[in-house]
């Protein structure tokens, strides 16, 4: 083996096991994958009142820990107590891989403008999303909407999640949270009265965000968990649920990543030796020769 091709060599196994390290370090501090949706989010300051909302989120966690899957659905009443006006707004959230997303106004199929990426579009925006602590950066859904005068419009919005193998997850020693965005009401002007509801249908979750102000029910296969406020502000960020790997499961990924190290290290301590080994004794067949 050439000088640079082994050095070349060194250089690859250095940086996998870097990466094999960091990847044990970061996932322990920040588990992921984090699944957030939000309510809407005005572009511009504004004198419209966010007056209700109703969001409901399904999950399907009979097959668990094979599969889970989510559905959403939020209906919210935008009261607009001025002239007619248009306004941009943002659905922000924090996921990958939904389908059959649809967004209608009283009742009206309308469409979605565009995905972007929230930060630097809007200062109110970039204003929301520095003073939370818990969120990484999100995307948005864009939508336009006209308000008549001294009226309300009821927006619903709607999608499915597609199939999850949760254990892809835990393997990488993360939890998996499901977690609705109540704070983004505080930007609309005046109180809100807002229910958010979890059924979760079979594996029931481990941990509850804000468990203090849940309301726990039974429901056929499951349980009910409910948030709610009634004509208020909304003073906290994120209510939702989360499901942890068990012990069994993080030991498991522990004494895989220490084996992992433990091969990387022997094979180039094997590998150098045999260079070495190799090197010596082509310079005593040299002497022997001259």
């Amino acid at each position: 083996m050439k000088k640079s091709n082994f050095h070349s060599f060194i250089i690859i196994i250095l940086i996998l096991i870097k990466v094999q390290v960091y990847t044990i370090i970061e996932t322990s501090a920040n588990p992921t994958p984090v699944r957030i949706i939000g309510g809407f989010l005005p572009k511009e300051n504004v004198s419209l009142s966010l007056t209700k909302a109703n969001v409901l989120i399904e999950v399907d966690a009979i097959n668990y820990p094979d599969v889970i899957r989510w559905n959403f659905e939020g209906n919210y009443t935008i009261y607009n107590p001025n002239n007619s006006t248009e306004i941009t707004i943002a659905i922000p959230f924090y996921m990958s891989f939904v389908a059959n997303e649809s967004l209608q106004v009283n009742g009206n199929p309308i469409n979605i403008d565009d995905v972007i990426n929230l930060n630097n579009v809007s200062e109110i925006w970039n204003n929301y999303l520095d003073n939370l602590d818990e969120i990484y950066y999100r995307y948005a859904y864009i939508f336009n909407l006209t308000f008549p005068t001294n009226d309300s419009l009821n927006v619903q919005f709607n999608f499915d999640s597609l199939t999850w193998g949760i254990n892809a997850y835990f393997d990488y020693v993360g939890k998996y949270d499901i977690i609705y965005d109540v704070g983004t009401s505080r930007i609309w002007n005046g109180n809100i009265t807002e229910k958010v509801e979890f059924r979760i249908h079979g594996r029931q979750p481990d941990y509850r965000y804000y468990a203090n102000q849940c309301n726990i029910s039974e429901i056929e296969d499951g349980k009910s968990y409910v948030w709610s406020w009634n004509n208020e502000i909304i003073n906290i960020n994120l209510v939702g649920i989360s499901y942890l790997p068990s012990q069994q499961e993080f030991f498991y990924f522990i004494i895989f990543t220490i084996i992992v190290i433990i091969a990387v290290i022997g094979s180039i301590i094997g590998i150098t030796f045999f260079i070495i080994k190799k090197n010596a004794t082509q310079k005593h067949t040299r002497k022997k020769e001259s």
